[in-house]
């Protein structure tokens, strides 16, 4: 072999050990490079550990390393009392997803919401949060629990009865409720659960299928894909707001932008905005005889509608024309109370038992003022509820709008016998008419909204 090739084989031989070499040398930084750059750390420009340790449990929360920025969940809920753990569960030392993760509390058609109504003792529960005592209001669950919005009963019920498949006596919900201190004439003691099958008829079985999506137990439309159907379940149906895409716009660089199924923003609110209500009561026409949803096919693209527009769109269904002012004006919390949206502890088998409002309520009569109450104890929950709203103050010595269920009304104030309200979901202020004293001729006894609409009708 002569001089040349044999330096040329070494210079080969060189150059593989180089190539192996520098393969050696790059494997090593990779892996200092993960040992020394975790997972965690892609979602922080300036990678650190974000420790907090929460005044009500005293023990220290990693959450935050992922999750930062995430919004506060609500003043009432403040992060540096509350945490994150104490809500959510999880692992809270841990910075590996799945490890962190593993232990959430939700249900399994659920898993990220804590406040599903089979997990939600659990969570939002406890004699200091939402399962304490009757007379402090604080009976949040178990109100919500026997409630129409939870228990389905009336749809249920009425589809039993059509068919002739209620026993007497019997009444059937979503869940199994009992209640051992029935109050209102029209309440009922036990709720059983409803089970389909059971009935072994194609009717029954076929509205399970297709009507039983709208009520707070079920896993509303977060497995679907359809525009303006995305929604929460349990306390998450009515507390926490979805856009009409079911996408994220907060600032949680974990949750991805552009997959449906989230919330809008991790904020509960109690200033409940037409539209969540409407992502049940208005999506369409129910036909309880044939067992059929004909949706509303008139609110593609109301997004891009100028905000008044869209309101009046969205509020009614298309051809709705007898409606008054104030029904398109108000959102549905400035007028329902709470005793009412959420329950007052009876069971009902019908939307109208549990329903107390009437135009009356705040018109008046001809004979006759709404009833008023002075607010003179500081610990009513009328100041509770105005605290934990961002739209309204109500202060000791005001007079208010006492509500047909002996609910002090806070947002609709009585002044030099001018009644005014004001919305729980935009602050907007509204002078209230009285029917005393004018031109109304209404029966007392005809409190329907259909009787004040045959004169007050409002055309858009």
């Amino acid at each position: 072999m002569s001089f040349r090739e044999l330096a040329s084989l070494a210079l080969r031989s060189r150059a593989h050990v180089l190539m192996g070499t520098l393969a050696l040398l790059a494997a090593l930084f990779a892996a200092i490079h993960r040992q020394t750059t975790p997972p965690w750390s892609r979602y922080q420009d300036d990678p650190q550990v974000r420790l907090i340790t929460p005044t009500l449990t005293g023990e220290p929360e990693l959450c935050l390393t992922c999750h930062e920025g995430i919004e506060q969940i609500s003043d009432s809920h403040p992060t540096d009392v509350f945490g994150c753990v104490i809500c959510h569960g999880g692992d809270r030392l841990s910075l590996d997803e799945e490890a962190a993760h593993e232990t959430l509390i939700g249900s399994e058609a659920a898993p990220g919401n804590p406040s599903d109504l089979s997990v939600v003792e659990v969570s939002c529960g406890g004699a200091d949060c939402h399962s304490g005592d009757v007379a402090n209001a604080r009976d949040h669950i178990e109100r919500i629990t026997r409630n129409v919005h939870t228990t389905y009963a009336g749809a249920i019920n009425r589809v039993l009865d059509d068919r002739e498949l209620r026993p007497a006596g019997t009444y059937y919900g979503t869940v199994s409720v009992r209640d051992p201190d029935v109050q209102h004439p029209n309440a009922v003691a036990e709720l059983l659960q409803f089970l389909p099958e059971s009935f072994e008829t194609p009717d029954v079985t076929r509205f399970a299928s297709e009507c039983l999506t709208c009520h707070i137990a079920s896993q509303q439309a977060t497995d679907t894909s359809e525009e303006g159907y995305y929604g929460g379940t349990g306390c998450a149906s009515c507390h926490m707001i979805y856009t009409r895409s079911g996408l994220y716009q907060g600032d949680d660089p974990t949750i991805r932008r552009d997959e449906p199924g989230h919330v809008a923003t991790h904020e509960m609110t109690v200033a409940i905005p037409y539209t969540t209500c409407n992502r049940c009561h208005n999506r369409g026409s129910y036909d309880v005889a044939t067992l059929t949803f004909t949706p509303r096919d008139d609110l593609t693209g109301v997004d891009a509608l100028p905000a008044a527009e869209r309101r009046i769109r969205e509020m009614y269904a298309p051809g709705s024309t007898h409606f008054a002012l104030c029904q398109y004006e108000l959102d549905c919390i400035d007028c329902h109370t709470a005793s009412e949206v959420m329950g007052d502890g009876d069971i009902f088998t019908s939307q109208a038992d549990a329903q107390r409002i009437e135009c009356r309520s705040c018109h008046g009569t001809i004979d006759e003022g709404p009833p008023t109450i002075t607010l003179e104890d500081p610990d009513d929950i009328a100041f509770r509820r105005a605290r934990l709203n961002p739209f309204y103050d109500v202060f000791l010595g005001n007079t208010v709008l006492l509500g047909p269920d002996g609910e002090a009304m806070g947002h609709v104030r009585v002044e030099n016998d001018l009644f005014s309200l004001v919305s729980k979901t935009s602050g907007a202020a509204y002078l209230i008419p009285q029917v005393r004293g004018s031109e109304c001729e209404q029966q007392s006894d005809q409190q329907a909204a259909s009787y004040c609409q045959e004169c007050h009708t409002y055309v858009p």
